[in-house]
């Protein structure tokens, strides 16, 4: 009988030290799976972030890109306008001398 007793305990305490063992696996399973949850969302954000940095990049590039070209268009049509003033000046002068006194006879 006393055989049997100690067979029991001894099974006892086996089976003990494997439900041990088996929650130790699974803390550690859980822990691994935080840290592997982790390490999933911080490179998910960094690369979200990468993302939005290099559109933010791009598109400051292209409105770089955008504002010299409007500002040499609008250079090349102030000159031409400029050039176009300096053509025309004396005619103006000239009609508008004209005008004047055709005005001032009527």
């Amino acid at each position: 009988m006393e055989e049997k007793i100690k067979a029991i305990i001894k099974a006892d305490l086996e089976a003990q030290n494997k439900v041990r063992e088996a929650e130790e696996k699974i803390q550690n399973a859980l822990l691994s799976m935080v840290k592997d949850k982790d390490a999933i969302n911080k490179e998910v954000f960094d690369r979200a972030k990468q993302f939005v940095e290099d559109e933010r990049k791009k598109l400051h590039d292209q409105l770089a890109l955008t504002e010299k070209e409007g500002q040499s268009r609008f250079d090349a049509s102030l000159n031409e306008l400029e050039k176009q003033f300096t053509s025309n000046q004396e005619k103006w002068l000239a009609e508008l001398f004209e005008r004047s006194i055709n005005f001032e006879a009527e």
